[in-house]
């Protein structure tokens, strides 16, 4: 069996509303792609789900991505994860829209504005992608910046957000600035230019809610070094790896009496080679590939693996 500790909730219909927005959900699909690979680097397992086994989640984490249409009843019934000791990340524009997709006037949604301990501020729409362009009476786009036009204003160009908390970090927005007015939430991230209040974290209940006033997982897609450590740091306190690796991602298949260690080593160019802990109980190591042996010495084995690539064992008492 396999250990599980984040979900990570997907919905069709906030793929369709991309969509029907930006004629792409592209977005959408990088949001999740960003925060999975952080769940993956930190040698953590997620289980993606879907609003409809919203009650199955049985994982100490939740993140929710770019989830900006969300009935009531499902707000509520993540507030209720919070509340009975869950950890909730989760982005701007929580439940911006009813499953009808009429707009709503609070956000977040329902009971999500309790356990976040925020209500949003108007969204900005700002990327560190922003460019000055000019339409022309021919309807194409220009890209020369005319003299006679004010420049554009930086929180437009996606400005630093500054993190004071569980690290000190600084991130550039990513879609949306959406200024968060605290309602029992703790700060731990502001646009200091303008003095607003862009993360928070709150307790609620026997859990705790992150709540970016940005799309998260944009800046983690791309890379941005400072929002891997911050979203990693969040990971690591609330969740422990059944392995961890340093170069290399193990990960474990356990049975009682055996089970599967897949190594994977995801650089491109390096071969790898690393001491990898296995679970005690296991005295021996087999490459299913070729049958040989590894010798486990102190609970452990030296694994070597090609670039870009994975080796399995068999491990038996």
């Amino acid at each position: 069996q396999v250990q599980t500790q984040v979900a990570i909730l997907y919905d069709p219909d906030n793929s369709s509303l991309l969509y029907a927005m930006e004629l792409d959900d592209f977005l959408y699909g990088e949001s999740h792609n960003g925060y999975y690979r952080t769940v993956w680097a930190a040698d953590l397992l997620a289980r993606y789900i879907t609003y409809d086994n919203l009650s199955d989640i049985h994982e100490k984490i939740l993140i929710v991505p770019m989830a900006m249409t969300m009935s009531e009843d499902i707000a509520d019934a993540i507030a209720d994860f919070v509340y009975a000791g869950g950890i909730l990340i989760t982005d701007a524009l929580t439940g911006m829209y009813d499953e009808r997709g009429w707009l709503r006037p609070t956000v977040p949604a329902g009971k999500l504005a309790a356990a976040a301990g925020v209500v949003e501020g108007e969204p900005i729409c700002s990327s560190p992608d922003t460019s000055l362009s000019i339409p022309t009476a021919d309807g194409a786009i220009r890209n020369e910046v005319s003299e006679n036009l004010v420049p554009l204003d930086s929180i437009y160009c996606g400005p630093p957000i500054s993190f004071s908390s569980p690290i000190s970090a600084q991130i550039p927005a990513h879609g949306y600035v959406v200024p968060l007015n605290l309602q029992g939430a703790r700060a731990i991230g502001h646009y200091e230019e303008e003095g607003i209040v862009l993360a928070s974290q709150h307790e609620y209940g026997q859990g705790q809610v992150y709540y970016f006033g940005t799309f998260m997982g944009l800046a983690l897609s791309k890379g941005v070094v400072d929002a891997h450590r911050l979203v990693t740091e969040i990971l690591n306190q609330h969740a422990s790896p059944v392995l961890r690796g340093k170069r290399l991602r193990p990960r474990l298949i356990d049975g009682q009496e055996r089970a599967i260690l897949a190594v994977f080593n995801d650089h491109l160019r390096d071969e790898i080679s690393e001491s990898v802990s296995i679970p005690q109980r296991f005295c021996t190591a087999h490459n299913i590939e070729d049958d040989t042996e590894l010798k486990v010495l102190n609970g452990s084995i030296m694994v070597t693996v090609p670039p870009d690539a994975a080796v399995v064992f068999a491990l038996t008492r």
